[in-house]
Parts: structure tokens; sequence; C-alpha cells
């Protein structure tokens, strides 16, 4: 049930001024509480406190950003300082570290998964997936939970990623959030936490698994499929290092089977930018080829949209870290998929429930012509009036639209806030035609969505 968070004084303000900025204290983890009851709402924690945003640089120099204030959401758990300093020693001059716990995390839910089954085999071990994320005693470590593995007790990994709770459909049933805002420099800090859950008790549970995979040979082999361009590389490279820090922690104690993981190179490491479908196709061949059990990977729905369906066919188990496209959500995976990101669904309703939880029930939405910004909107609006607030309006961004027209609809309209479900190019012309249009005595909220909220948009969006 959605609750209004205390605590809160913050607002994104176009306009002459930014009111109420409260300075707020946030743990060393993001805490996350599961939402185990027939409420399918995506809930909020209370757990918004952190240090001031005031204190980060940005691109904005005189201190006059134009997105100065903005929030939004990100999926993802803060990390604990032990494991930043173990990804840190092997992994020194990561940009981020958004992906590398989830990264972490995947290999040590198959290498779980293995022990538990006793086998190395793909089938076998997509079959107890679930299992070790949702059933028995917590543990927080490999050699925690194979112990209890060994003694054929029940366990519940609880990763570095926070809680996890696998559907039967490989979905997360919980997922920790970080709430994120830009100061007056245009730079970009988490000022809060909070979680986001779903049941799915209409869909039924995928169909047993059928294609066996790789034939068991003792030895678990586990390969990447993250690689990193335009947007997803700093969370595809810190993904990456979650994995090799999991199978060097996992090698240098007993292995997996009393074998060492045999980690697989990603065969499109070397790649700076999107490879085409071709490229894709021939990476998850050479993938199959090399007969692995499980992937890790991918980092984007371009990759996956071409490689996963190839990869359940051949039988390989697929943990994606980082995807959040929600098709992977229905798709035929032979109960071979799993990702540890939340589905879009989820994001947009943790975003809606943002809005009205920061006391904003008169809401506008400017959102790209595209289907995934589409449904994200809908999911947003449907959370918004589902937790008291309404939408005023909602704006469709095209390039036969002007901005500057767009943004007087926006102003005239009325609305405390409006939430941006767009590109970063056109989320950042909006907003400077918003800028432009409002009254210096008008005060409009803003809010985006974690494909926008970066520092390219603080750069375009510009000064007040």
């Amino acid at each position: 049930m959605h609750r209004q968070p205390e605590g809160i004084t913050r607002r994104q303000i176009l306009g002459n001024r930014l009111i109420g900025v409260a300075a707020i204290v946030l743990p060393s983890a993001l805490l996350v509480s599961a939402c185990n009851d027939a409420d399918s709402r995506t809930r909020l924690s209370t757990s918004v406190t952190t240090t001031t945003t005031a204190q980060a640089r940005g691109p904005v120099t005189d201190g006059t950003s134009a997105v100065d204030g903005m929030r939004g959401v990100t999926p993802g758990a803060a990390v604990s300082r032990d494991f930043r300093d173990r990804l840190h020693a092997i992994a020194p001059k990561l940009d981020t570290l958004s992906g590398a716990a989830e990264g972490y995390d995947a290999v040590v839910i198959a290498a779980l998964a293995a022990e538990t089954a006793v086998s190395d085999a793909p089938d076998k071990i997509a079959a107890r997936i679930v299992d070790v994320t949702t059933s028995g005693d917590g543990c927080a470590s490999f050699a925690a939970c194979r112990q209890s593995a060994g003694l054929r007790r029940d366990f519940d990994y609880q990763g570095e990623s926070g809680q996890i709770h696998l559907l039967p459909d490989g979905d997360p049933a919980t997922s920790p959030f970080g709430i994120v805002e830009f100061n007056a420099s245009g730079a970009l800090s988490v000022t809060g936490s909070t979680d986001g859950a779903v049941r799915r008790a209409d869909r039924p549970d995928p169909p047993p698994v059928t294609a066996a995979g790789a034939a068991a040979d003792g030895a678990i082999r586990i390969a990447t499929l993250l690689p990193g361009f335009g947007g997803t590389r700093p969370s595809a490279v810190a993904a990456e290092a979650g994995v090799r820090l999991a199978v060097d922690e996992i090698n240098g104690s007993v292995g997996v089977l009393g074998e060492p993981i045999d980690l697989v190179d990603d065969p499109l490491a070397s790649a700076d930018e999107l490879p085409d479908d071709a490229t894709v196709s021939a990476a998850a061949s050479e993938l199959i080829s090399a007969g692995v059990d499980v992937v890790i990977g991918g980092a984007s729905y371009d990759i996956d949209r071409v490689a996963v369906p190839m990869l359940i066919q051949a039988g390989v188990v697929v943990i994606s870290p980082l995807d959040t496209a929600r098709v992977l959500s229905t798709i035929a995976d032979n109960g071979r998929f799993f990702r540890l990101a939340p589905p879009t669904d989820v994001i947009g309703t943790v975003l809606g429930h943002l809005v009205t939880g920061d006391g904003l029930i008169s809401v506008g939405l400017a959102t790209g012509a595209g289907d995934e910004d589409l449904d994200l909107a809908a999911d947003v609006a449907a959370a918004i009036e589902d937790s008291g607030g309404r939408i005023v309006l909602t704006s469709t961004l095209s390039p036969g639209i002007p901005a500057e027209t767009v943004a007087q609809q926006i102003v005239d309209s009325g609305v405390q806030a409006v939430v941006v479900i767009a590109s970063t190019d056109q989320a950042a012309a909006i907003i400077r035609a918003i800028t432009t249009s409002i009254a210096p005595d008008r005060t409009i909220a803003l809010y985006g969505t974690a494909d926008n909220m970066n520092e390219e948009l603080a750069t375009l969006a510009g000064s007040r």
C-alpha cells in the first residue's frame, strides 16, 4: 500500500528559486522491504534519508542548472563498503558501481543452483534457480549457502544487490530503487531509497524445462554477454566486473561441485557501439558452440531480443543483471530466462508513487512517441491516479511539434509537476522550453526516468 515518505521536502522548482531543501542522511545500503501480501501494488519504504546533493559538482558551474532538484528513480541498491572495496581491488577504474552487485549475484545464484542440483547440466541448474532465492534460512554468501546446500537444508540467498526473490516466471518479486536528484550544478546524487514489489497471481507458471542444453561434464561453464555501448556502457562494464569478482572468489575457495568455474569471455567485449543483429546472432552461436551452461547478460533489449531466444532455444540458462524490458516478462523462455532488474512496469509504478509521495497531485506527462515510452507513461499515470493524484494532460514529444508549443501547453495547464518520459535529447529540449515559458512566480516540479536522468541531460538542458 502506498505511504507518503516522511521528511521529504525537496522540490524541483522551475522559476526563480528552490524551496525547502533538507539535508538528509542515507545508510550505507538502501533499505529494502519485501511485499509478501496479496496487494499487487508497488510500495514505497520510508527510508529516504541521505546527505544533501549540494556537495557534488556537475557541468553547470555557476549553480543555475535547469534540472536543479529534478527527481527520479533508478533500479538497484547501494552496495556495501566491503563489496565496493573488493570490486575496486580487481577493477579500480570503474565509472559506476551500478550493475556490479547484480552481475556478482547472477554468478552466485547459478553456482548455488548447480550445487543444489549436484549437477552442472543447464536443465538441472534452471530448475533450481528460483528455489535458491526463495526458501529457507537467509544466507549472504556463496560459502554460507553452499554449506546449507551440502546439509540438504533449504536456504535463501540474500545477495550483494539486496534481498532477492525470483518468481517462477524469472522476474524479481521485489526490487530496490534509489531516489536520485540533480543539484544546482547538474550533478546527480542518490538522495534516498524505496522498493517496488509485484505479484502476478494471474500469470500461469512457465512450462517445465525440456531442452537439456549442454551435457553435464562436472564443471560449470559461465559466459558473459555484456557489451558496453552508449548509455548502457558504465553499468555493463560494472556488471562484467561483478561477474569476474564472483568467479574469482568462488574459484579461490572451493569452486562449484569441486571444480573451478570456467569463465568464457564475452564475444562482444570489443563492441563500442550497438552491434547489428547478425553480429549478435554470431556471438550467441559462438557461446552455444562453446558448450556454455549459463550466460550472464545482456545489458539491454537491443542485445537480448536477438541473443536470448537463440540461447534458450539451445537450452542455455540466461540470467540478465540489467535488462528491464517488459516484453521479457512474457517471452516463451522454457524456464531458462531470469533477471535481477525489475521490468519497466514496476519502474513506472515506483516513479508515479514518488511523485504523489512528494505531495504533488496535479501532474502532466511529457512522453516520447515510442511504444516503450508510451507504456511507461501509462504505468506512471496509473500509479499516480491509484495514489490520489490526477493526470491533467499527456503531451507527446515528436519532431513535428516544437518543444516550445508543448511547453506552453504544460505551463497553461496549471500542473504542479511534469514527468518527462523521453530520450535525453527530447527531455533536455522540453525542459529548456518550460524554463523559458514559465513565469518567474510559477513553480513546476520535474521528474525523469532512469533513461534520461544523467549528466548529459544536465549538460544539454543548460542553465535556467
